[in-house]
């Protein structure tokens, strides 16, 4: 990976956090419907 600004990891890592969250979720509520 080449650099890249501050700005633009910092975005990257709030995006990458948001979309592993709303993975989680998913996964959550799949769990849940099992049972």
């Amino acid at each position: 990976m080449g650099k890249i600004s501050d700005k633009s990891s910092y975005k990257n890592q709030k995006s990458a956090a948001k979309s592993t969250q709303f993975y989680a979720n998913k996964q959550a509520a799949k769990q849940i419907k099992k049972k």
